[in-house]
């Protein structure tokens, strides 16, 4: 059910996403189909030229990686064990913390191979993603106003009102949220391959991208990507200076993200309690897994514009207050 409903679930925020800008032109008398064919014509000859650019840099990153990574993990290691010495001689207890450490790093590594086949399995799927998206998406955006129209239609007329309500703040809300996201990724992941780069770590394109695919995934995604980075920084200098530099700046950009970047980018961006977006962290991690991480800010989004909806609904029938006013049609995404 997971792999069935995933490209869909994407393609739907992939339309709420661009529709906006396909209406604009819309709105301007040029032909709705028209104007979705040039939108990926030109999207896809932007992909491919910044790909023909930025790939090749990737792939030299990733091919030095995978190269030098016997050596550098024989490095990781002389660092913990001098580090484990260090504790060792300072702490009470230390050769027990470090005969449980080694223990525990022995059953990593015997798990290796296991991860190593469901990742590369993940990344088949995502691969199968990119093509079914987009082709699901084309559909969503050529098809949704009519889509939309026939839904309409099939509402008793004293409900259309209220129907064409729920749907507009669906999309401005969702629309509003997914936008931002995109731009504080964006801004994250130049900061952290710039500042990576100043401090001369290695791989910083790759993990200036990490960085900003990991913002958007709340609270695990920038601790998991400043971790991989401080660790590689260790082994590249084998100090732990460098990795100690790579936390801070990870720790500033986290700052700057949450009291700079967000509160200015996403100020139309829908709000959420943090209790009520660690909820939809955990159901979505629990039942879709890392895409449940990704797709659980915007789900809860969705939620609480439903939830708020009906209960101004109810408050309009049961004439405690006044029935909210439909928004403008040109809102409406799907």
């Amino acid at each position: 059910m997971q792999a069935v409903l995933t490209p869909f679930l994407l393609a739907l925020l992939a339309a709420y996403l661009i529709n906006p800008l396909i209406a604009m032109f819309e709105h301007r008398g040029i032909r709705r189909k028209a104007v979705v064919i040039l939108f990926y014509l030109i999207i896809g000859s932007a992909l491919t030229g910044t790909a023909a650019r930025v790939l090749p840099s990737i792939s030299q990153e990733i091919q030095e990686l995978q190269a030098d990574w016997p050596q550098r993990a024989a490095s990781l290691r002389t660092v913990a064990l001098n580090l484990g010495r260090r504790i060792t001689n300072k702490l009470p207890g230390g050769k027990e913390l470090l005969s449980y450490a080694e223990h525990q790093a022995q059953n990593l590594g015997s798990q290796a191979a296991p991860l190593l086949s469901n990742l590369i399995g993940n990344l088949f799927s995502l691969i199968s993603l990119l093509f079914l998206a987009p082709l699901i998406t084309f559909f969503f955006l050529i098809e949704g106003p009519a889509l939309t129209q026939k839904a309409l239609a099939a509402c008793p007329g004293r409900h259309v009102e209220k129907v064409l309500n729920f749907l507009c703040s669906i999309s401005e809300s969702l629309g509003n949220y997914l936008r931002a996201l995109i731009i504080d990724a964006a801004i994250i992941a130049t900061m952290a391959a710039i500042g990576l780069y100043l401090l001369g770590v290695n791989y910083s394109l790759i993990l200036g991208l990490a960085a900003g695919v990991g913002g958007m995934i709340p609270y695990l995604g920038p601790l998991l990507v400043g971790a991989i980075a401080s660790g590689l920084a260790v082994v590249q200098f084998q100090a732990l200076g460098p990795g100690l530099n790579v936390i801070i700046l990870f720790a500033a950009l986290r700052f700057a993200d949450d009291w700079i970047i967000q509160p200015y980018i996403m100020s139309r961006a829908a709000n959420l309690h943090p209790a009520v977006l660690l909820l939809a962290l955990m159901t979505g991690g629990h039942f879709f897994g890392l895409l449940g991480l990704i797709l659980a800010a915007p789900t809860a989004c969705v939620l609480r514009v439903v939830i708020t909806t009906l209960w101004d609904w109810y408050l309009a029938e049961a004439g405690l207050t006044q029935a909210p006013l439909a928004c403008e049609e040109k809102i409406v995404i799907v």
